[in-house]
């Protein structure tokens, strides 16, 4: 927000901060519950990927498509489960990809007792990630997916299967993204 007012955008800067406020408040508000409606966590979700388009200046494009059962069920699931894989999709995945062709698409729908999530980005796959964090001597340990594992096979009472991540290529054999599916045990259905 800082440089976007340094830089004299101050429009920008105030839609950022207006997003930037709500998805606090519906962080806040989210972490007060173990669960919440699956499509106020999709609300959320979009939140943070607009802010996402904003401060990379529309360079990172994304579509959430949403099962409408689920949109007006009420599937109960734990807040922010998804949100570091998207996380991951941008800041590893299209911010290290040259061009302007950065996509993440974001697919909820139901499959037999479960909400399936399908998260695929166009970026440059794991295997470059991996090798530009190394390079750039990441000071950090990457903690987030792990702990989000960790909270769905949890949440799932480690019955199902839950992540599955795919590395992707495309016809010359080179990364052309990743894809990660997370099933999650739909816990009460729509009435």
């Amino acid at each position: 927000i800082d440089n976007m007012i340094q830089t004299d955008q101050k429009d920008k800067a105030t839609t950022y901060l207006g997003k930037f406020a709500r998805l606090i408040r519906a962080i806040l508000e989210n972490s007060k519950s173990n669960l919440i409606p699956c499509w106020k966590d999709i609300e959320t979700l979009e939140l943070y990927l607009d802010m996402e388009a904003i401060r990379w200046d529309y360079k990172i494009h994304y579509d959430i498509r949403v099962d409408q059962q689920i949109r007006q069920g009420d599937y109960q699931i734990p807040p922010m489960l998804i949100q570091p894989f998207v996380e991951n999709a941008i800041h590893h995945g299209l911010l290290n990809k040259q061009g302007t062709d950065k996509k993440v698409d974001i697919i909820v729908e139901l499959e037999g007792e479960t909400i399936k999530y399908t998260i695929q980005d166009n970026g440059v796959g794991r295997e470059l990630a991996a090798a530009y964090k190394q390079l750039n001597r990441s000071s950090h340990p990457s903690l987030g997916i792990q702990i989000t594992k960790d909270r769905i096979a949890l949440f799932n009472q480690q019955v199902l299967p839950s992540i599955k991540i795919t590395d992707l290529y495309n016809h010359q054999h080179e990364p052309a993204g990743t894809k990660v599916e997370v099933w999650l045990s739909t816990q009460q259905q729509a009435a």
